[in-house]
Order: C-alpha cells, then structure tokens, then sequence
C-alpha cells in the first residue's frame, strides 16, 4: 500500500509541469515516459462496463437511506432512469442539512418514534432514522435532500488518468464520469486507480522511477 501511495505521488508530481525535473531526479527520457504513461487511458477505460449504484430520482428519502446503508456507502449518484442522466447526489452530508431544516418546522418527534428500531440491534439507528424521516417529511422525494450537479466532482470520459489524479491529490476519495449529456458512465475511485497502476506496472509497463 505504501509502494502504491509512493508511486501515485511521483506520478502526480512528475505530472505537475512546475516541478522541476532536477528536483524529483528524473531524465528527460524518465519525464517523457512518465507522461506518455498517465496519457495512455482515459476515465472511461476504467469505467468501462461498470455498473453504478444510483437512486431513483422519484425515490422516497428514506428509501435513499437504505440504499446507502443496504450498500455500506456513503454517497449515491440520483439518477432519472428515463433519460439516463444525473441530477444530483445524495449523501449523507445531503441529508443532515436537510433533516436540520426540515425540523425547523415541526415540533418535538413523539417518543415513540424517536425510540423505534431499538430492538432491532444493529440495525436500530437506521430503523430509528426511517421513523423519523416519515414523521417530518413523509412524502418527501431524494431530490429534496440532494446536493444539486454542479456540486458533483466529475471528470469527462475523454479526460487522462493524470486529470484523475490531481482532483485526488486534493483529498477527493471518487469522481463520477460522466459525458457533455449528463449521462453516467461510472465512478472511478483512488482503489480503482491504485489498481490500475499496479497491474501495469506488474507487466513492467511503467517508468523506472515509479517502480
């Protein structure tokens, strides 16, 4: 794990033009090669088939809750299933902000709401949660509690593997590609790149200085 995290940061660094190539002790051969490396795939070579786990946007609240909790994730792409495209994503920062505010307009949650799910055991927090989502907002849709797609870390198909890991050098865990239409094609995540580099560098396919 540390060989991999080692070769990610050369190569992010090797990437970045405004690093000096004396400092990171690399030839002009070794620079060359290591851009023609993290030029040689696209996003969408490694989403490729992948099947995203999305919601509904006609999807009740509390149902998008059980689609995380069911996937053990913390985040979820909503999509519309008619026209394929993405229009927002729910997460369970989304739905904090929207509990907080959605209780700014209801009094106190009765006891027995509030309680349920305890004998459920490890499942009661998100049995307790449910009760409490169909008590202040019953008919309350995904969309409601979702952070709108602007918000959305995203990267083109067409965009590099280098393009991927400067948006993960600033702490982002997973980026969504998707295309100019708004169509989903997958989420590719640091494991996912991590991997990639792994397998290629097995078939001795990457530059000397990130082995």
């Amino acid at each position: 794990a540390l060989l991999l995290g080692r070769r990610l940061e050369l190569s992010r660094r090797g990437c970045n033009r405004a690093t000096p190539r004396r400092a990171m002790g690399l030839s002009r051969e070794e620079e060359a090669a290591m851009g023609d490396f993290w030029s040689s795939a696209t996003c969408a070579d490694l989403v490729r088939g992948q099947t995203p786990i999305t919601i509904d946007h006609k999807a009740t609240v509390a149902h998008a809750c059980e689609v995380l909790a069911s996937h053990s994730i913390l985040s979820a792409l909503v999509r519309d299933p008619d026209s394929n495209k993405v229009v927002g994503l729910f997460s369970y920062r989304s739905l904090i902000s929207y509990v907080l505010q959605t209780f700014r307009h209801h009094e106190e949650v009765p006891a027995e709401v509030a309680d349920s799910g305890h004998a459920a055991g490890a499942a009661s927090n998100a049995g307790r949660l449910r009760e409490v989502l169909r008590f202040i907002a019953p008919e309350a849709i995904v969309t409601d509690a979702c952070h709108p797609v602007d918000k959305i870390k995203r990267l083109s198909p067409q965009a590099s593997l280098r393009e991927a890991v400067d948006i993960f050098a600033t702490g982002i865990h997973r980026v969504s590609v998707i295309d100019e239409n708004e169509m989903l094609m997958g989420t590719l995540s640091q494991s996912m790149l991590a991997a990639y580099v792994a397998q290629t560098a097995d078939n001795a396919a990457v530059p000397t200085c990130m082995n």
